[in-house]
């Protein structure tokens, strides 16, 4: 249910996410061109609309793809046009199911021949011709006698139709269906044309990755034992939860982040191994806690039995003390102020490793009674979830301030904060 919350809870904050306008163009249904700024939203598949301004003073306007044949944003691999196509989804079967349709194709490279992708499905096409685009075929599926079978139909396709001396039968038959080999073979056959081409995924928002030096200082007051006193017994039994006096202490660490490969590097995947250190003691002494009915023969009472009630007090002394390592991962989002301002949120959840055996110690007091009884003691598993506000100074600074929304450390749980510094070594 947390991690719901948190997910929601990014998306709200995304959809007021500042998002850059870039120079660019499109051509509507009329075949009118209109040179505008276009909101970079640095999309994965096909989006449904783009949002446009004609002047950085001007209001932004939004038009429906369906009402464009054709848009681009320069310098970036965002550049989609409208094809009438045949197109065969069902790529892990061995039949064909051509359906004629019209659909926005992303151009990956163009020249005097032109190599296209469908992205929502992945599906590579090539254009010859101007404005006919052609599927490549490719199936990978499981025969009847659960053998895995590839069709590489495209292969046949390629060197049928694209003839050049450098394109060689052996190049076409070891030819894979990958976006990155397929570009290199376009390239090939455009230059041996003479062609000029355009190499638009090189692009393309790359994933990369962050290494970083972290220390800081946990906050760990609100966190308790999680340990029963039971005092008395039957109907006279009562619990009693001791105190915590927790300290500050040092937390240090490593980082290592994720950039995922779209929406210019917003997103990362996070894991943070960290050391750190926690102590807990407390004392405390309760008067009249419990009472107790005793029977008592008395001079005063002529020698009859007398029931009467005694209270009294006891004191609970606790220590606990641990050194472990919080392993968390997580997911975080970045939203840029300018180009060397960023903050972030994040949220993670991971389990914590005691680097030694944890140090859980009760001592009691008994005063003026007997019958003082713990809860038997033992290793727990622990784990944390929090989340994490920050801000990050050109891609090499960065402050953190994390909540924990829950933090077990054995026998003891609760809440926390924990603020963290930290440097980037790449």
């Amino acid at each position: 249910m947390k991690a719901m919350s948190f997910a929601l809870f990014l998306f709200t904050i995304n959809l007021f996410a500042q998002v850059k306008f870039e120079k660019g163009y499109f051509i509507d249904n009329q075949n009118q061109k209109v040179e505008c700024l276009i909101k970079n939203k640095d999309w994965i598949g096909t989006p449904t609309e783009i949002e446009y301004k004609l002047s950085d003073t001007s209001q932004s306007n939004t038009i429906l793809l369906e009402n464009i044949n054709e848009f681009r944003i320069d310098e970036t691999n965002h550049y989609y046009r409208r094809y009438k196509v045949l197109i065969d989804k069902n790529t892990d079967v061995p039949t064909d199911h051509f359906v004629e349709g019209a659909y926005f194709l992303r151009i990956i490279l163009e020249g005097k021949v032109s190599l296209l992708e469908y992205p929502q499905d992945g599906l590579l096409f090539y254009e010859i011709e101007k404005g006919k685009a052609k599927q490549l075929k490719y199936k990978k599926y499981v025969d009847t006698d659960a053998k895995v079978r590839e069709d590489n139909s495209f292969r046949k396709e390629l060197f049928e139709n694209l003839k050049c001396d450098n394109i060689t039968f052996e190049k076409a038959l070891n030819l894979k269906y990958e976006k990155r080999e397929l570009i290199k073979f376009f390239e090939t056959y455009n230059k041996c044309q003479n062609a000029d081409y355009e190499n638009l995924n090189k692009h393309k928002t790359t994933g990369k990755f962050n290494l970083k030096a972290l220390a800081g200082i946990n906050f760990n007051k609100n966190i308790v034992p999680n340990v029963n006193f039971v005092i008395g017994g039957g109907t006279d039994e009562k619990k009693f939860n001791p105190e915590s006096s927790a300290q500050s202490s040092i937390a240090l660490g490593l980082e290592l982040e994720v950039l995922l490969p779209f929406n210019k590097n917003k997103w990362a995947i996070i894991l943070s191994p960290t050391f750190s250190t926690y102590k807990s003691s407390s004392s405390k002494t309760y008067y009249n806690a419990m009472g107790a009915y005793y029977t008592i023969t008395s001079p005063s009472s002529g020698g009859t039995p007398v029931t009467v009630y005694s209270t009294y007090d006891f004191r609970l002394d606790t220590e606990y003390s641990y050194s472990y390592i919080e392993l968390p991962i997580g997911i975080r989002r970045y939203f840029y102020l300018n180009e060397n301002s960023k903050w972030f949120v994040d949220g993670s959840y991971g389990m914590i490793f005691h680097a030694k055996k944890p140090v859980e110690k009760i001592d009691f007091e008994k005063i003026r009674t007997s019958n003082i009884e713990p809860d038997d003691i033992e290793i727990k598993t622990s784990s944390a979830v929090k989340l994490g506000l920050g801000y990050t100074f050109k891609d090499k600074y960065s402050v953190a301030l994390n909540y924990y929304v829950s933090k077990t450390l054995s026998n003891s749980s609760g809440n926390s904060f924990s603020l963290l510094v930290s440097y980037n070594f790449l």
